[in-house]
């Protein structure tokens, strides 16, 4: 699939037994994550409902993209395993429109999609990963039982080893 990005080459989606995979130790990568944008979430029960557009990912990919929070903190790889699930990053323009900037959100739960998710953490203002705009993020989960390759929704992004190069 062309990157609607503009960047060059072909982007090809996986599923999450795959990134599982992937994961393997090897020579050449230190880390493997996965990330899946443009999940649209309804936010209910605040004073303007609304519909966002969220990312799902695994619990190492704010680590491999070398980014805090601005409030609280991100998911770990315990956010990954199914039904743990239930954990949301806020983006710092939702977090203000919706929230009014209230740093008590942290800890507290907002209705998405009919389902409860706690508030885990807030990014810096203009935070984004990799050009998509994302309201918030919450985990991409990874069932090692999942006996499936399907639902190739994500794209996997790695940190080289130490010593190893693209070729």
């Amino acid at each position: 699939t062309p990157d609607p990005r503009g960047a060059s080459g072909p982007l090809h989606t996986l599923g999450t037994r795959e990134i599982d995979f992937l994961r393997t130790p090897s020579r050449t990568m230190d880390e493997i994550a996965g990330f899946s944008p443009v999940w649209l979430m309804a936010l209910t029960e605040v004073d303007v409902p609304r519909q966002l557009s969220a990312a799902r990912m695994t619990g190492n990919m704010f680590r491999i993209a070398g980014v805090t929070p601005l409030l609280g903190k991100t998911f770990g790889m315990d956010a990954e395993t199914p039904g743990n699930e239930n954990i949301v990053v806020l983006g710092f323009d939702l977090w203000r429109a919706s929230f009014g900037g209230d740093s008590a959100i942290v800890g507290r739960s907002i209705s998405l999609n009919g389902s409860r998710y706690l508030v885990a953490g807030v990014m810096p203002r203009g935070f984004q990963l990799f050009d998509w705009q994302s309201d918030l993020w919450y985990p991409l989960t990874i069932s090692p039982t999942d006996q499936t390759w399907t639902g190739a929704t994500a794209l996997a992004y790695g940190r080289l080893r130490v010593g190893s190069n693209v070729a």
